[in-house]
């Protein structure tokens, strides 16, 4: 056994422990059966015969003078098998029964050795006892671990005289304690160091203590995006599914036949809610992954632009027609047109052809989902807005340089001497991401014509 002994590779650098175990007790077992095979075989037939196996190597675990990697793996794996199989086999040999007791002991003991070689240094220790020991070498006392944390804010009396204050020292171990709403025991907290205070620094605050960090409307007021259920698909998204290219009419008879499809079968949108990879359908998974990746591509449809002039057009006719020319029918710009084309062609590509030519570009358009319910939200003016209902308005984020549009459903003056209003908003359809920005980065500009209010 001391012969396998190739350490180096535990302890190179960039690793996290050191290692100084070379195997473990079903290892150990069968190295104790080489040796006993060694010491106890019959010198003239070889094998042992109270050994099991009793020949040294079993003749499939043997190497062939042309062995492939293949067969190697095959034959280290076939050796894995016996040895773990022997070290739990309950074999009744008091002979080898004290081998795997003495190889199971020197597992254990080697084990703990290890880990506590591992103690012995700072960037591999794990135990608190241990740490302290090795650091107060360097002459650092560290305060034991805490269960939890948590911030004070003191305040220092004032006991100046003439307008001068006086300084003190808040003593290490201070205790405050916190009695749980829920009646519990009360829990200590002490501080860790001295801490100087003044009265001079009772004006002092932190960072954003101003600022609130809640969303700027709660998730109760509808503030939450539209489900799975409550999502609008186009006309194209609606289709059957054989409209999508590839998807031949037996296929397309099976997909009829899934638990998502609906009562016109299994439509395109239906791809949302399946997954691939755990379907009952007897069709391939990479076939079923293509369909649903150009499905996507047809429910995921979106203009970022106004295309309004050309939406009535053909798909042929926009991907033949020039990109000078649709930006001239549509307002947009040229590299907005040519962007619009690429859109065309990708859709063309992942629907059936004579579905392609027959598709209008208002087809791939979803509608947006009706807005019913209103925004409760607070806004403080800088200056006393002048808005009225209906009006239109931008919530702003400010670091982020964000911006969408909403509209102004009603209005309340709580104070009349404070710029305070009560504002219920009607939020697009398309845009619902503002509801969860932080009040402190929230900004609310209203545009009327020929006027700006920002609240």
């Amino acid at each position: 056994m001391s012969a396998r002994k190739d350490l180096t590779r535990w302890n190179r650098a960039g690793l996290s422990r050191f290692r100084y175990i070379d195997g473990n007790a079903i290892e150990y077992l069968e190295a104790l059966r080489l040796q006993l095979h060694e010491k106890f075989g019959d010198s003239e037939t070889g094998p042992c015969a109270w050994l099991n196996p009793a020949e040294k190597t079993p003749a499939n675990e043997k190497a062939a003078e042309s062995e492939n990697l293949t067969e190697r793996q095959e034959r280290l794996s076939r050796r894995q098998e016996r040895i773990v199989d022997f070290y739990h086999q309950d074999r009744r040999d008091w002979a080898w029964e004290i081998s795997r007791t003495f190889a199971r002991a020197c597992h254990v003991l080697t084990e703990h050795t290890n880990a506590y070689a591992n103690e012995a240094y700072l960037g591999t220790a794990t135990q608190w006892d241990h740490i302290r020991r090795l650091v107060e070498m360097l002459d650092y006392h560290p305060a034991p671990p805490a269960s939890a944390t948590t911030l004070l804010a003191f305040i220092a009396k004032d006991n100046g005289t003439d307008g001068e204050n006086q300084t003190a020292v808040v003593p290490k171990g201070f205790q405050v304690k916190h009695s749980p709403e829920n009646g519990g025991a009360k829990i200590i907290f002490e501080t860790l160091q001295d801490l100087n205070i003044d009265p001079a620094l009772n004006g002092l605050r932190p960072k954003g203590w101003n600022q609130s960090d809640e969303p700027a409307a709660s998730p109760d007021t509808g503030s939450t995006p539209p489900t799975t259920d409550e999502r609008q698909f186009s006309v194209v998204a609606g289709g059957p599914v054989i409209n999508i290219e590839g998807v031949g009419p037996g296929y397309a008879l099976e997909l009829d036949g899934h638990s998502l499809a609906d009562s016109n079968g299994f439509t395109i949108r239906n791809f949302v809610g399946l997954n691939p990879d755990n379907s009952d359908l007897d069709i391939a998974t990479n076939l079923l992954w293509e369909w649903k990746a150009k499905a996507d591509v047809l429910i995921d449809f979106a203009l970022d632009a106004n295309w309004s002039a050309v939406e009535e057009w053909l798909l042929p006719d926009i991907a033949s027609a020039s990109a000078e020319l649709l930006a001239e029918q549509s307002g947009n710009s040229v590299e907005q047109a040519e962007a619009l084309k690429l859109q065309v062609e990708i859709v063309a590509i992942c629907l059936d052809q004579p579905i392609v030519e027959q598709t209008a570009l208002k087809d791939l358009i979803a509608p947006l989902a009706p807005v019913t319910a209103t925004v409760e939200t607070t806004w403080y003016a800088e200056r006393k807005p002048e808005v009225l209902a209906d009006e239109v308005a931008m919530v702003m984020d400010r670091e982020d340089n964000l911006a969408e549009a909403v509209t102004i459903d009603s209005l309340e003056h709580i104070s009349a001497e404070v710029d305070l209003l009560d504002i219920q908003l009607l939020p697009s359809p398309a845009q619902l991401g503002w509801k969860t920005w932080s009040r402190a980065r929230r900004r609310c500009t209203i545009r009327r014509a020929g006027r700006e209010n920002a609240g």
